[in-house]
């Protein structure tokens, strides 16, 4: 029986039987940006140094599990020579956002692509006359989510982009997109990309960090990485706090020992830690899963082989690291 569709508080038509989404969880606030949700705001570009990180890793051949939050930990992973890549998020709109990007890639010019999606994280345009050259290659749910947004906001994708409803404002990162992404580095490996993703068949998994090793689209997957960004970050700051969790160092490492099952011989999970930028997020001191003495306790009492690899910061200053847990 095909899945109906059904309008929702935010006017899009969302696959109700696919996507199990209560109203409740669509809240809008404009003034204050959204927590991380079923439904919440979509990245245009990572926050963190993708490239950096998976260079360091030697990702060729292997199967990856990752966040997908914008779309570029999917990508950058594809360039590098990943064998399968899956995504998981809790937030739905994720896998509009990737596949949306998957689309441009394989049809856009490196230029139009940069119009679209900026060559900046607070200039992109997501112009209307462009998204008509890929709306005919999105699938059935992209495209119905895109085509409502696009009518909502009269076409104007400056207004659709800027609207905190449905993006996640980064104006003040002045970043360096070409260190982040290696697909934007130049038209080489922009084209490089395009010919990988017409050999791949992208998953993603709608799906929370703590839920992932139990789903059966994947009970059955081993990875080589899994990569979790900076999951438990907000796992700890916002998610713990809302729900009141008692324990949440002891939900923390069920989950962690948990994923190990999806991990392959010596596999590695692996999570972001940003170090030198923590007033950027309002974060007051280091999150809890980044601190060393926490990082000590989940190598002595999850017998992981804990490692701390260190890159240059997202902003440019001092560094970021990613906290690497070998199996």
């Amino acid at each position: 029986m095909a899945a109906k569709t059904k309008k929702t508080d935010e006017g899009e038509y969302v696959l109700s039987m696919e996507l199990k989404i209560k109203k409740e969880n669509m809240i809008v606030n404009t003034k204050k940006e959204q927590i991380m949700g079923s439904i919440a705001p979509m990245y245009i570009y990572s926050t963190e140094m993708v490239t950096s990180y998976y260079s360091k890793l030697n990702i060729k051949n292997k199967n990856v599990l990752t966040t997908c939050g914008s779309g570029d930990q999917v990508l950058n992973a594809y360039l590098l020579g990943a064998k399968e890549v899956v995504g998981f998020d809790l937030n739905i709109r994720s896998e509009f956002i990737i596949r949306l990007k998957i689309a441009a890639i394989k049809i856009f010019t490196y230029k139009e692509f940069l119009i679209y999606f900026g060559r900046k994280m607070e200039n992109s345009s997501l112009n209307y006359k462009l998204y008509k050259k890929i709306r005919s290659s999105l699938d059935k749910r992209t495209l119905i989510f895109f085509d409502r947004l696009y009518n909502k906001y009269n076409f104007s994708g400056t207004k659709l982009v800027k609207s905190c409803k449905y993006f996640r404002q980064r104006s003040k990162m002045k970043c360096n997109l070409k260190l982040i992404n290696l697909y934007l580095k130049n038209e080489k490996e922009y084209f490089k990309l395009r010919n990988i993703l017409f050999t791949k068949n992208f998953r993603f998994i709608n799906s929370d960090f703590v839920s992932i090793s139990s789903n059966k689209l994947i009970s059955k997957d081993k990875f080589e990485i899994i990569n979790l960004s900076n999951i438990p970050n907000y796992f700890f700051g916002r998610y713990l706090k809302k729900n009141k969790i008692i324990d949440p160092f002891g939900i923390f490492y069920h989950t962690l020992n948990e994923l190990r099952k999806l991990l392959s011989y010596n596999g590695i999970i692996f999570y972001y830690c940003y170090c030198s930028n923590n007033d950027l997020y309002k974060i007051k001191g280091i999150p809890p899963p980044s601190r060393n003495a926490n990082i000590d306790k989940m190598q002595e009492i999850l017998n992981f082989k804990v490692f701390k690899i260190n890159f240059k910061s997202i902003l440019g200053k001092g560094f970021d690291r990613i906290i690497v847990l070998q199996s």
